[in-house]
């Protein structure tokens, strides 16, 4: 999950980090570096989504 403005963790840095880990989704969203005060409800959701597909995976194997 990045922040289009982050200009600590630039998105472009966690883009990349998110292509060496398998199974890894990208996400970028408004904002800056500190997402989780700026917006915690699309945190939440991101977070809430990611968990229910990951589940649903492992459920259909």
């Amino acid at each position: 999950m990045a922040s289009a403005d982050d200009r600590i963790v630039p998105p472009h840095h966690q883009r990349e980090l998110a292509e060496a880990i398998e199974g890894a989704e990208y996400v970028e969203v408004p904002g800056g570096h500190g997402l989780p005060f700026e917006d915690p409800a699309t945190l939440f959701t991101l977070l809430a989504d990611y968990a229910d597909r990951r589940q649903a995976q492992e459920s259909a194997q």
